[in-house]
């Protein structure tokens, strides 16, 4: 999964500190609301999330040193990134004025100065990453596998932002870096269009599924073809959403890096049949407890309040 996201409130700029205060905060509120949904109804087939005993991180990049720095504190990235927001958030525009034959430089406020990309460890790394702790340390290889990522990450996002940082957040099931970047440059300039090319969480799991060489359902094959269909419409036919190339990106060097993560991704491929029947059978679940729900909703109000009857008994008296 990849998702993206423009913080602006100083919770949201904080959340990506994975050992921050803020970050703790939103973890318990978000396991909270995974228990129930909308109306609200237990989530059908919650649990309890693995522990992969992995240390989470955070990492400042220094371009003028060309390195990356790792944050000691735990809200130092939060404090990093709130600080970034309030630097990066203008640019110099060129605006025709009255008065004036050519257009004028003009200082605009940007609202939103902070991108947030999100790019999971795939289910198979994830699987590895848990079970391999048990015989030998992951560490080291989780450790080059961040290091050729990150570079990765930075060459490609080169002139579409500027990346600040990266932290890893250990403390899920599925393990993932929140990569930090702004368009803005802090001294007026900026860089890249005001979009990221993406297409978002679903259709990066689906990709997944599919170089795994999974057999996933005709819908969803269907699905994932036509959202790549209409990027390709938008944008070109050679073009790659950046969330997938993200995602391929992570994937390609953790199977460089641990050749044996090839038989945990042929292993998860062979679940995902079953995988989507549970899903299946949760979303059946859900509804029915959601019509429950709704039908307990509607006797309540077909039953006359206490003062209505009253009025109806003082009526037919009369």
């Amino acid at each position: 999964m990849s998702t993206f996201g423009k913080p602006s409130t100083s919770r949201q700029l904080r959340h990506p500190g994975a050992r921050s205060r803020d970050h703790g905060i939103d973890k318990i509120e978000g396991e909270r609301r995974k228990e129930t949904t909308w109306l609200p109804i237990p989530a059908a087939n919650y649990g309890t999330e693995r522990n992969h005993g992995l240390e989470s991180y955070e990492y400042i990049l220094d371009h003028a040193a060309r390195k990356l720095r790792r944050c000691k504190g735990p809200e130092e990235f939060s404090d990093f990134v709130e600080a970034e927001a309030a630097k990066r958030n203008w640019f110099n525009d060129l605006v025709p004025r009255e008065g004036h034959t050519t257009p004028q430089k003009m200082r605009r406020k940007v609202k939103k100065p902070i991108d947030r990309l999100t790019t999971t460890f795939a289910p198979w790394l994830s699987d590895w990453a848990y079970w391999s702790k048990i015989s030998v340390d992951p560490t080291p290889d989780l450790k080059r596998i961040r290091t050729a990522f990150i570079n990765t990450t930075v060459k490609l996002l080169d002139r579409e932002r500027h990346v600040l940082g990266v932290a890893f957040h250990a403390d899920t099931d599925d393990p993932h870096f929140d990569t930090i970047a702004s368009r803005q440059d802090g001294l007026g300039g900026r860089i890249g269009a005001h979009g990221l090319k993406l297409v978002g969480p679903w259709t990066v799991a689906v990709d997944r599924q599919i170089a795994a060489g999974a057999k996933i359902s005709s819908f969803k094959r269907e699905r994932y073809e036509a959202n790549m269909a209409k990027f390709r419409h938008r944008y070109g036919e050679t073009a790659i959403p950046l969330d997938i190339a993200l995602s391929r990106a992570l994937d390609s060097v953790a199977l460089q890096v641990i050749p044996e993560l090839e038989s945990y991704r042929a292993s998860y491929a062979e679940r995902v049949p079953s995988l989507e029947e549970q899903h299946i059978k949760a979303q059946i679940e859900h509804h029915k407890a959601a019509l429950e729900k709704l039908n307990q909703q509607l006797e309540f109000k077909s039953i006359p309040s206490q003062d209505n009857q009253i009025k109806n008994t003082d009526l037919q008296k009369t």
